[in-house]
C-alpha cells in the first residue's frame, strides 16, 4: 500500500499518516525532512529531493506527508490512496497553536516563542485564504 497524505499547516497530515502507521506497520516519510537538510533551516536543492523522492516512492510501501506539491508528483503517480486534509482555519490554527505549546513545553521545538508562533500562523493564513474560497459569514 502507498499513501500520500497532502493539505495545509495544521491539517492533521502527520497525526494521519502516524495512525495509519501504527495500524498497518507501514513506514512514513515526511517530506518536511526531504525538503530540509535540518527541520527549518537550509532548502535542500532540488535534484536532492526529487532524487529522495523516487526512492520512496520505489519502494513497495510507504507512507508519505506533506504539503509541497509540485516536485511530489511522482509520489502523487505512484500512490494508491492519496488523502487530501482540508479543514476549516479555525480548525487548524488551533491545532498549530496547541501544536506549537506542547512541543515548546517539552523543549523539543527549534521555533519556541511567540514571534517563531505568530510568524508561522501568518505563513500557514496565507496558505488557507489562497488555497481556500471565502466563504460568506
Amino acid at each position: 500500500m502507498r499513501i500520500h497524505i497532502v493539505g495545509g499547516p495544521g491539517s492533521g497530515k502527520t497525526t494521519v499518516a502516524e495512525d495509519l502507521a501504527s495500524s498497518t506497520g507501514i513506514p512514513v516519510f515526511s517530506l518536511d525532512e526531504v525538503a530540509y537538510r535540518v527541520q527549518g533551516t537550509a532548502v535542500r536543492p532540488l535534484e536532492d529531493r526529487q532524487r529522495i523522492v523516487r526512492e520512496i516512492a520505489s519502494l513497495k510501501e510507504w507512507i508519505t506527508e506533506g504539503v509541497y506539491l509540485w516536485w511530489t508528483d511522482e509520489l502523487l503517480s505512484a500512490a494508491d490512496v492519496v488523502l487530501w486534509l482540508d479543514p476549516r482555519w479555525r480548525v487548524a490554527v488551533w491545532r498549530i497553536v496547541v501544536r506549537h505549546i506542547r512541543k515548546s513545553i517539552a523543549g523539543s521545538y527549534a521555533f519556541s516563542g511567540v514571534r517563531q508562533l505568530l510568524h508561522f500562523l501568518r505563513l500557514a493564513r496565507m496558505y488557507y485564504m489562497v488555497a481556500t474560497p471565502v466563504r460568506p459569514a
